[in-house]
């Protein structure tokens, strides 16, 4: 089984791009990616396709992220994390548990962020953090994110763990900056790791050396997902021999109207009657069709 998406649990101490080139030694697959990058200091869920199904990842990338952040107070760092250069130390003591839940109350909705200066946004073609470590002086522009919930899960001063689950393209190590702000007296992200993206759970993650051990003993179906298990709360299509065969050469097919009336979708995934991917398929709204978007071919 060559294509598919394998939930892992990223370790300390490596890249995601670390993760991916271990694997793809492993596996002999040369077309493999990931869905949303971890720093080393960071662990937990990261999406990992092989294959077709890496034409995926643009979907995986916007997914809802669930984290658990440890955060302390009095320290600043130029990356706003623990991997960072100590550029400000605060006596922390003062601040209350109170004080943190009004502050963390403030973060809930959309908010406008600042992503880190050490980060791989790009502007005029170069990463930020290439930038940054040449000295250069840029414009950061804001943007708006999304944060469904954020919790004080413990508070033990002058540590911090919070529980947040964001939207795309929220940074942690940039809400540790802002909250230290806000707090008058410093902060930076000390550990994080990963609980879920999108339809990927922690605890269903396999620990990265068992993944290596899963191509060397010709398990790996055992580990891979399928796929379109990554897209999660599309419409499921199941096609007839024709209609795949339609579909399969870009050709629209004709929509379940009553359906769409009473749950309008944007995209649907549409498997053959062998239960394997198709297409993702776009809803055009005008003729109530469905029009393959991305095609994957055997």
């Amino acid at each position: 089984m060559e294509s598919g998406i394998i939930n892992v649990d990223k370790p300390l101490g490596i890249t995601s791009m670390d993760v991916v080139r271990i694997i793809r030694k492993a596996s002999g697959i040369k077309k493999i990616g990931h869905g949303g990058t971890l720093d080393p200091f960071a662990t937990g869920v990261l999406p990992v396709a092989c294959g077709k199904a890496t034409r995926l990842l643009e979907y995986v990338l916007s997914d809802d992220k669930h984290y658990r952040a440890t955060v302390e107070l009095g320290i600043r760092t130029d990356t706003f994390d623990r991997e960072g250069k100590v550029i400000d130390q605060r006596d922390s003591s003062a601040v209350t548990e109170k004080d943190v839940c009004r502050i963390l109350s403030k973060y809930r909705g959309e908010i406008v962020q600042f992503p880190p200066k050490y980060s791989a946004i790009k502007i005029q073609g170069k990463r930020l953090y290439e930038l940054a470590r040449s000295g250069a002086q840029v414009e950061i522009k804001s943007r708006t994110v999304r944060v469904y919930y954020i919790h004080l899960i413990e508070f033990d001063p002058p540590l911090m763990i919070v529980d947040i689950k964001c939207g795309k393209g929220f940074y942690v190590r940039a809400f540790a900056e802002d909250l230290g702000k806000s707090l008058q007296c410093g902060a930076y992200l000390k550990e994080l790791r990963r609980i879920s993206s999108g339809p990927f759970d922690i605890s269903e993650s396999i620990e990265l050396n068992n993944v290596v051990s899963s191509f060397e003993e010709g398990t790996e179906s055992e580990i891979m997902r399928e796929p379109g298990s990554c897209l999660e709360g599309l419409q499921v299509i199941m096609l007839t021999l024709d209609e795949s065969a339609f579909v399969s050469h870009g050709r629209r097919i004709p929509a379940n109207v009553e359906g769409i009336s009473h749950r309008p979708l944007k995209r649907s995934i549409a498997y053959n009657s062998d239960g394997q991917l198709v297409a993702i398929m776009k809803l055009d709204q005008n003729t109530k069709e469905w029009q393959p978007e991305k095609v994957f071919k055997d």
